[in-house]
């Protein structure tokens, strides 16, 4: 693979070949849409039901049950995302998850006046989460430099933080000066663009199938590598549904939400590219023992200080240790992949961890509140599944 360095006293960027910087801008513009369905759409299935007369209580049982729909779709569409990179490759993967994502757009809409559609609309949504992913890290093993992997995960996450700077504060205002339906309607148009910076052609494919009774296998083998899968994905999936959703509840007005989110996203976004580097330069296991705790101190904080700037702090904290966190583990994935010489397997591993641990915080969240907890309750799981990742680190698996 051709790439191209700068001089070494201005070697902190690592320039990929043209066609992973398609992926990585089509990843720009799609992280734009994906940003403003996680921090809105909680809050859109909840106004729906409450206008429709039920309690608060119940209202939520009902968004969470919308996001263990979805979960549960994703780990089944894996099957179908797996056979089906081996036949169109992993570019016509991710060209194919726009179909059930332009199916969710009008599900999601029309479920204002038929609520049944959200039980469609989480369905699609799943879908299309399991095709995109599949193929987006399926041809990033294929086309990235195993030498690089760290520093190109880091910038394309660099490039994503250019979306998530001003979207969030950017969809605030849309939906509270022009509804949610042209807000759904801008993540379509926004997807469309992004298949288009992605490109076709230049095709990369999966060679070998893998099963879920392989990949299950090896989960059991490799436990506490799959338990900091599983912390992250569910401490991921909390912050991302259900964090949007907390800041709604306490300052009540969509603008404020949206003013931490951006701005706690611009303080982190600095550290971007140096988290990158520095899981080239020293190692997974490195930068996980530090990015760790940063997490878990971010979650105290913010169950225990409720004022604006300390949600604003803690959030760039979260921010912040996220990165060193997720970069890793991604790292992980792939040169895991070109060691074994299964990007399949490599994937499937992954996504399935990441999936259960998402689906089980779901639910637990849900038990909770169930019995009469209120939401913030997930602060308490996503601070512990935050530290799960130590556990692969004091055991020296990572």
């Amino acid at each position: 693979m051709q790439v191209a360095h700068l001089p070494h006293n201005l070697n902190t960027l690592y320039l990929p070949k043209k066609d992973l910087m398609h992926l990585f801008w089509g990843g720009v513009v799609r992280r734009m849409a994906i940003i403003l369905l996680g921090l809105f759409s909680a809050i859109y299935v909840y106004e729906t039901f409450v206008g429709l007369g039920l309690t608060s209580q119940l209202a939520l049982i009902l968004v969470l049950s919308f996001f263990v729909i979805e979960q549960a779709t994703r780990l089944v569409a894996l099957i179908f995302a797996e056979n089906l990179s081996q036949k169109i490759g992993f570019k016509g993967t991710i060209w194919a998850s726009s179909i059930p994502f332009f199916l969710f757009i009008p599900a999601m809409i029309l479920a204002k006046g038929n609520p049944f559609l959200f039980f469609f609309a989480a369905i699609f949504y799943g879908m299309q989460s399991s095709l995109y992913w599949w193929g987006y890290h399926g041809y990033f093993i294929k086309r990235g430099d195993t030498e690089h992997f760290g520093l190109s995960i880091s910038e394309a996450g660099f490039l994503e933080t250019f979306a998530a700077v001003a979207t969030p504060f950017f969809g605030a205002v849309i939906v509270s000066l022009l509804g949610f339906p042209l807000l759904y309607f801008l993540t379509g148009a926004l997807v469309v663009i992004a298949l288009f910076l992605v490109g076709r052609g230049d095709e990369e494919r999966q060679r070998h199938d893998v099963t879920f009774g392989g990949v299950l296998i090896l989960i059991r083998r490799l436990k506490s590598i799959s338990l900091a899968y599983v912390g992250s994905g569910g401490e991921g999936m909390l912050y991302v549904t259900l964090w949007p959703l907390l800041l709604y509840f306490i300052f009540g007005q969509l603008v404020s939400m949206g003013e931490i989110v951006s701005l706690s996203v611009l303080v982190s976004s600095l550290f971007s590219l140096a988290v990158g580097q520095w899981v080239d330069k020293q190692g997974v296991r490195s930068v996980i023992r530090i990015g760790t705790p940063l997490v878990f101190i971010s979650w105290l904080i913010k169950g225990l200080n409720r004022s604006f700037s300390a949600f604003v702090f803690a959030d760039s904290f979260w921010n912040f240790g996220e990165r060193m966190v997720v970069y890793p583990l991604n790292a992980l994935t792939y040169k895991k992949a070109l060691e074994g010489k299964s990007t399949a397997k490599a994937i499937l591993f992954r996504e399935v961890n990441i999936i259960f641990g998402s689906f089980f915080a779901i639910s637990l969240v849900m038990f909770f509140v169930t019995i009469g907890f209120d939401l913030s309750s997930f602060i308490i799981i996503a601070a512990v599944m935050s530290l799960m990742p130590l556990i692969a680190y004091y055991k020296r698996r990572i």
